[in-house]
């Protein structure tokens, strides 16, 4: 803890110290439980990277403004995942992904808003679900709502396999 006392000025570091005449109140979960992973943490960031970086950013505001709001968001969090999948040679981990797409959506719908594309929270909603849907069929990933799986396909009942990680959804 740290005090500095003057006629004028107090600081006081103290995590659990409400300001004088407020009361305690709990802080909202900032990221859930999401954050606490370390490589979710660094897919959420290397996400961040791309969004904002000078060479793409153009082009993710661009995505965004075009057509339904709710499509345009999950189409530019699939851009970005697409990015990461392939700068990671293919080697994200499907778990992973799928949990850090989700609050790539939240940073997407962020940015729309921003770039002043009306988003309602049920839209960001759909949007997480398209999203989870895509990458789910892409990367042979589960559903977290689903903990009983499907029985397997024959093999010549099964699509062949499609490389990368959105082949052709972003067409």
């Amino acid at each position: 803890m740290m005090e500095y006392d003057d006629a004028k000025y107090q600081v006081v570091e103290d995590e659990a110290a409400p300001i004088e005449g407020e009361a305690a109140t709990e802080q909202p979960d900032a990221g859930g439980e999401e954050l606490n992973d370390p490589n979710v943490l660094k897919i959420i960031l290397a996400a961040m990277k791309v969004i904002y970086d000078k060479s793409t950013s153009d082009q993710v505001v661009n995505m965004l403004r075009t057509g339904d709001p709710v499509q345009a968001v999950a189409n530019a969090t699939l851009f970005v995942m697409r990015a990461l999948y392939e700068t990671s040679n293919k080697s994200m981990p499907v778990e992973t992904a799928l949990t850090a797409a989700d609050s790539i959506v939240d940073l997407m719908a962020e940015l729309a808003q921003a770039a002043g594309v009306e988003i309602e929270a049920e839209g960001t909603e759909q949007a997480k679900a398209n999203v989870m849907q895509t990458l789910q069929q892409k990367l042979g990933g589960q559903p977290a709502q689903q903990p009983t799986q499907q029985p397997a396909q024959s093999p010549q009942n099964q699509a062949p396999a499609q490389p990368g990680l959105i082949a052709g959804a972003m067409a």
